[in-house]
């Protein structure tokens, strides 16, 4: 089921306002225990007041961009 602030693909939203954080990082080539630091880091967001949803994007050369949705402008900070 949809509403009209969802689009079937996204995270179910509230109505706006609500705010994206985004960094970026470079992977490097020795990979061990990313993925474990990745889990816990979305684990403590996940954590936090606010916290909406994420989503991580890949681009080449190894750089990601990771998207969190937060509710309230005062957690953005």
């Amino acid at each position: 089921m949809t509403t009209e602030n969802q689009h079937p693909s996204y995270a179910n939203t509230p109505k706006p306002p609500y705010y994206a954080v985004i960094f970026t990082s470079i992977r490097t080539e020795d990979e061990q225990g990313y993925a474990e630091m990745a889990e816990k880091m979305l684990a403590l967001a996940q954590d936090q007041p606010g916290f909406l949803g994420s989503v991580d994007v890949w681009f080449a050369d190894r750089v990601c961009a990771d998207f969190g949705l937060k509710q309230g402008e005062r957690r953005v900070a």
